[in-house]
């Protein structure tokens, strides 16, 4: 779906954004993030774990944060491919660091995950960085495992 836009915007960005920023008003919102909480408090995310042992996606992402929370925390990215393992791990991993999830948000592109994972590992070089992907998104890029 293509959206027409209000507003058109040409330019550089540096300039563009400094322009625009200047045009953004800033209002309290306590109520708002008050309210927020409250709806997290009443509706956590929960799943119901398959009978018979079998994992679901939400598991093991559960599990992973839970296995990488604390210390390591702080020098973890998490990059994801494309699909329900992607919705999953916005809504199973806690976030708790700027820029540790790389993720190719609303109209994603299949194959995403795995260069942005290498992208990731060569920006940040000291930090662990997990890839959270699916096996045809994975298909998709897998020859750049041989280039890195």
């Amino acid at each position: 779906r293509v959206v027409q836009p209000t507003y058109a915007v040409e330019g550089d960005c540096a300039p563009a954004l400094d322009a625009l920023v200047n045009l953004v008003e800033t209002r309290p919102r306590a109520a708002w993030l008050d309210q927020c909480s409250s709806w997290k408090a009443a509706h956590p995310f929960a799943y119901t774990p398959a009978p018979g042992g079998v994992l679901k996606t939400q598991q093991v992402i559960e599990r992973m944060y839970q296995v990488t929370k604390g210390p390591m925390q702080d020098k973890l990215v998490v990059s994801t491919g494309v699909g329900n393992h992607q919705m999953m791990a916005a809504q199973f991993y806690r976030w708790s660091q700027p820029r540790s999830i790389v993720t190719s948000g609303s109209l994603g592109t299949m194959g995403f995950g795995l260069p942005a994972a290498i992208g990731a590992q060569f920006s940040r070089p000291d930090s662990t960085v997990v890839l959270i992907d699916g096996d045809s998104s994975f298909n998709m890029t897998l020859n750049d495992l041989g280039t890195v």
